[in-house]
């Protein structure tokens, strides 16, 4: 069985061309704790920021598809390096993807009896933009 699957993931094709990949992160906000989508969304994004402090400080961006961005910058130094104009920080990137589910019907999933709204991510850890 194929993971789309076992875990009713929506297909790839319901998301912008401009999205270069799958959405990696799957978030799962219980229907008890927003009634709706609309309330959902922002509900998460709130809480990641207050709780990972994954902001939208980007100065410039490409969204690759994506409804809203944040990150974390300075999550890890790396300054291994013989040469001191190599040494880096590494940022923690989000994209959320929400909007293509909504406009699919798609965003609830029901697991094992319980209702969920589901969002969409694509996170990943990178070199920052910004070098020291």
């Amino acid at each position: 069985m194929r993971l789309e699957e076992r875990y009713h993931l929506p297909p790839k094709q319901i998301f912008s061309p401009s999205a270069p990949r799958y959405p990696n992160l799957w978030f799962l906000i219980d229907k008890g704790i927003a009634a709706d989508y609309r309330t959902a969304v922002p509900f998460l994004i709130e809480l990641l920021q207050t709780s990972c402090g994954l902001i939208d400080d980007f100065e410039k961006s490409n969204p690759e598809g994506s409804d809203d961005k944040a990150r974390v910058q300075e999550l890890q130094p790396y300054s291994d390096f013989e040469a001191p104009e190599f040494n880096h920080d590494h940022d923690l990137h989000i994209r959320y993807y929400y909007t293509a589910l909504e406009a699919a019907g798609l965003t609830e999933i029901a697991i094992e009896g319980r209702a969920f709204h589901q969002v969409a991510s694509s996170i990943h850890y990178e070199v920052a933009q910004k070098h020291r």
